[in-house]
């Protein structure tokens, strides 16, 4: 990495940083995989690209949320279902049939049972 004298970046060849903590070491490379050495990797911000890693709080509160309004939905359709059951039993109680005979032209009423 080359940085200017006003300490902007100015180009970038490919490196690989060891990133030493104690008796531990955390290999950085701009290409390959991250080894934590079976660590944590804690204080990360949330994701907002689609690539971003997550954290298993930012996962637990969309999860939660998820579930909550997936369950709000059901119970609103359940409703809603209730609803067209009771609009249809009623509709059904009222119903009443028209019978036309194109023979006779004649038409009579028959009322549902």
């Amino acid at each position: 990495m080359t940085i200017d004298k006003f300490g902007r970046f100015v180009s970038h060849t490919k490196t690989n940083l060891t990133a030493k903590r104690k008796s531990a070491e955390f290999p950085l490379t701009a290409e390959g995989d991250i080894n934590a050495g079976k660590k944590r990797i804690k204080y990360v911000s949330d994701p907002t690209a689609d690539q971003d890693c997550a954290t298993k709080k930012y996962n637990d509160t969309k999860l939660a949320s998820l579930q909550t309004n997936s369950l709000k939905q059901v119970e609103a359709l359940d409703t809603k279902l209730e609803n067209l059951k009771t609009y249809f039993q009623n509709e059904l109680s009222n119903l009443k049939t028209i019978v036309y005979n194109i023979q006779t032209e004649a038409s009579f009423l028959v009322k549902a049972i």
